[in-house]
């Protein structure tokens, strides 16, 4: 099991369930949770000017990571999303 960052941007609060939703699905395991809260975005992405920005530290098996990638790309829900591995 590897440890990633997942930063992403929703339009509602309430959406972030889909997030998890979507992890769980991918066998991970949520270790933290950051709501940085409702800011303006610095452009227009998908016609929106302001999002939730949330930030989660996961732990799952790096063969799944792929699958989780796609499905947060065609998911309309998530705005952008930014996956990093922490390093040991």
């Amino acid at each position: 099991m590897s440890n990633y960052e997942l930063t992403f941007l929703v339009e509602a609060e309430k959406d972030k369930k889909e997030m998890d939703k979507l992890l769980n699905e991918a066998k991970a395991e949520k270790l933290s949770e950051t709501k940085w809260g409702e800011r303006p975005l610095a452009y227009r992405i998908k016609q929106h000017s302001r999002a939730f920005y949330f930030t989660y530290t996961i732990s799952m098996p790096a063969e799944n990571i792929s699958e989780l990638k796609t499905k947060l790309g065609y998911n309309e829900r998530i705005i952008r999303y930014l996956l990093l591995k922490i390093k040991k």
